[in-house]
């Protein structure tokens, strides 16, 4: 948080004769966050001493509504400065807000950095839990190859099968479903014991012209890397590891059409140490 901001900004209320004291300022400023307060400081930006000090003062006195404070300018409730007429003085306060609240929206669908935010939930100390951190990733011109790049939202997949279509349970990524887009899953595989692990990977496709990338790694090791018609997926791959967690990701792109299908899935079994055939993956086996 800038505190020279902060000051200034209440210099300015307390110069222009504003209803707010230095008190109720800095109980504003606790609550203000940084992504508010940076939209606040440049939508202030072009307006005139006085006014803008009047813009701040009337959004910090309204508690920093800004959705209620648009509805009271579309109703003309707000009038106080002495520089403009009423009808005037909503219009520029009707402005200032839609000015803050694009600059939030925007801040909100900014893509996020899937390292830093998959490097932050894997380091955490929280205990984990079931299934696996499920990435929602913007592709353009069907470029299907994996990558840790920017998405736009993510969610926990507790299924041991990954599906083209396991963003659509999500309604918060079900409205990003006319995008082309690709899936990546993080977490852990864990192993409960040490030994020769044998991994299966089997794919199936809802349509014939679909073509789809697919990789699978655990600790880094490539279990499956694939493109093509997933029906055509058949892999055995043999990992010896430890008892305990093994990082895990899967990507799954499929080239771009209107059809989105839950037939269209990668699917890892394996066979523990022990066992004498493959089976599904536990999901118990599966955290984040």
């Amino acid at each position: 948080m800038n505190f020279k901001i902060i000051s200034l900004l209440s210099v300015l209320i307390l110069n222009n004769g504003c209803s707010l004291s230095p008190t109720s300022v800095e109980n504003q400023q606790n609550r203000l966050s940084d992504d508010v307060f940076n939209a606040i400081a440049a939508c202030s930006m072009g307006y005139s001493k006085e006014n803008s000090a009047s813009l701040k003062a009337q959004l910090l006195d309204a508690g920093l509504d800004v959705t209620g404070e648009l509805s009271k300018t579309t109703k003309g409730e707000i009038s106080n400065s002495q520089s403009v007429n009423g009808e005037q003085w909503n219009e520029t306060y009707r402005q200032y807000l839609e000015c803050i609240d694009k600059r939030l929206l925007s801040e909100k669908k900014q893509p996020k950095n899937i390292t830093q935010v998959v490097n932050s939930k894997l380091n955490s100390p929280a205990p984990s839990r079931n299934g696996l951190m499920m990435y929602f990733v913007p592709l353009e011109g069907g470029n299907l190859s994996k990558h840790d790049g920017s998405f736009l939202g993510e969610s926990i997949d507790k299924s041991n099968v990954f599906r083209e279509s396991s963003f659509l349970t999500n309604s918060d990524l079900a409205k990003y479903g006319s995008m082309e887009h690709g899936l990546l899953w993080k977490g852990k595989f864990n192993a409960f014991t040490s030994g020769s692990y044998l991994f299966s990977v089997r794919g199936g496709i809802a349509a014939y012209y679909k073509s789809c990338n697919a990789e699978i790694h655990i600790d880094g090791r490539e279990i499956v890397s694939f493109s093509g018609n997933l029906s055509n997926i058949f892999k055995v791959q043999e990992a010896d590891l430890e008892k305990g967690d093994h990082q895990m990701e899967v990507w799954l792109a499929c080239n771009w059409s209107n059809s989105i299908n839950k037939n269209t899935f990668v699917a890892l079994e394996v066979k523990r140490p022990g066992e004498n055939k493959v089976s599904s993956l536990k999901h118990d086996e599966l955290t984040y």
